[in-house]
């Protein structure tokens, strides 16, 4: 990874850390997929190791990596990072096109 890369999620992950969902969301999103994480690692040309490393917040992915998480699931990499995947319900998911997939925004006094 290069180091602006680094600098890039290493910033995003101090300003935003309240809204660091990204570890969660690998391990539930790869469980959905029914893939083990040597599955999910070969996939990605990860070592099993640094898919873990993920999953327990430990270490943070590339940009290039969020980039091939984000096309693989088809899901923004705004969702990936800073939204609770492992609560929605499976139909709060809506398909559009190019088979992307669109979360229904939540509008109320808080925003």
């Amino acid at each position: 990874m290069n180091s602006v890369n680094s600098l890039i999620i290493s910033f995003i992950c101090k300003i935003n850390k309240h809204y660091m969902n990204f570890p969660g969301n690998i391990k539930y999103l790869r469980n959905k997929k029914a893939l083990t994480q040597q599955n999910f690692a070969d996939i990605f040309n990860l070592s099993r190791g640094q898919v873990a490393s993920y999953e327990d917040g430990r270490a943070e992915p590339s940009l290039e990596t969020l980039i091939n998480l984000s096309q693989f699931f088809k899901i923004p990499i705004d969702a990936l990072i800073k939204h609770d995947l492992t609560t929605a319900r499976d139909g709060a998911f809506i398909q559009i096109g190019n088979n992307r997939v669109l979360f229904p925004v939540l509008i109320n006094e808080n925003n």
